[in-house]
């Protein structure tokens, strides 16, 4: 699950450390145990490896407590720090065409998303892999927001057809019938399961809905009481691929309260997930014997508070596309 957290921040540790043990060797003291300091630091090194991507090599200040440190670094001994987080792309890339059921000589087309992308050691890597430069059609730095307005498009184009009243979407109407012709198709990224008491007797996770399932999706299994007498049962809601609960991170919990005295042993429970476009997950459960049952949303973090969210909301209705 690190490599699926793989980004251009990991580049810039690294060379924000290399910097900061320069500095430490120099003066005595490490300028990373100032928080403040280390953020600053982090920031000079992103744009030194921005740098580097034009540039055979590129320098690093740090200052700490009135002590400075030019650190210069080259592009070979940048790919020298990071090549192993090269190959952790690499070994990433692989594992998703693969999951995709696909061979590296089946991609005709490559394109390159974020800013990372335009690293030379990830161009050698895609070329070395494909046989071919990736595309350049796009720009790495718009390419999540020309998708998501592409996207959005397209939603705003399916709730006038479906009869609801919303504003047209700013496209040219000759326009219009090419947005109705796309299709996109959304999988989840992690498998989603509850954790439950296993015949071995010990605690695991089982899946419901497995990863790279396209959504929206439906899906349900039975369940047991584990021991005579249970009042409460509580459901915890997974993402993870491993069997250990430990090894997943738990989305919600939710809670059957107040069953019926003296229910026996092996009483079926009965779940459900349903999982929208929206990464917004349901969750029923129910007890057929008894008629109880509950129902919970679980819906992804995007980050913001809720009074960020009305600000970003705000200041994005005010922009004019044209």
């Amino acid at each position: 699950d690190g490599d699926a957290r793989l980004g251009g921040r990991d580049w810039d540790r690294r060379v924000a450390d290399c910097a900061a043990e320069v500095f430490t060797n120099a003066h005595g003291f490490d300028p990373r145990e100032s928080p403040a300091i280390d953020l600053d630091i982090l920031e000079n090194a992103e744009q030194a490896k921005i740098r580097l991507s034009k540039l055979r090599e590129s320098k690093i200040a740090v200052d700490a407590e009135g002590q400075r440190e030019i650190v210069t670094l080259t592009r070979d001994a940048f790919e020298g720090l990071t090549h192993d987080l090269v190959s952790q792309t690499e070994m990433t890339l692989r594992l998703t065409v693969e999951a995709a059921g696909l061979k590296i000589s089946d991609i005709d087309e490559v394109m390159l998303v974020g800013g990372a992308t335009r690293m030379k050691s990830v161009h050698t890597l895609f070329h070395r892999l494909f046989g071919f430069a990736p595309s350049r059609l796009v720009n790495p730095d718009e390419a999540v927001a020309l998708g998501a307005a592409i996207y959005g498009t397209m939603r705003q184009i399916q709730q006038i057809d479906a009869g609801e009243s919303i504003a047209p979407p700013p496209v040219k109407p000759e326009l219009l019938d090419r947005f109705r012709k796309l299709r996109v198709h959304m999988i989840n990224t992690h498998t989603l399961g509850i954790q439950a008491l296993l015949a071995s007797g010990k605690t695991g996770v089982v899946p419901l809905i497995a990863r790279h399932s396209e959504i929206p999706l439906r899906s349900e299994r039975s369940f047991e009481i584990n021991r005579p007498g249970q009042r409460v049962v509580r459901i915890s809601i997974m993402e993870g691929e491993s069997p250990f609960p430990e090894a997943c991170m738990e989305l919600g919990t939710c809670f059957i309260e107040n069953l019926p005295d003296n229910l026996p042993e092996g009483t079926e429970i009965e779940v459900q997930f349903e999982y929208d476009e929206d990464s917004r997950l349901r969750v029923w459960a129910s007890l057929p014997e008894s008629g109880h049952h509950i129902a919970a949303v679980i819906e992804r973090s995007s980050g913001f508070s809720a009074e960020q969210l009305q600000t970003a909301c705000q200041r994005v209705k005010a922009i004019v596309v044209e």
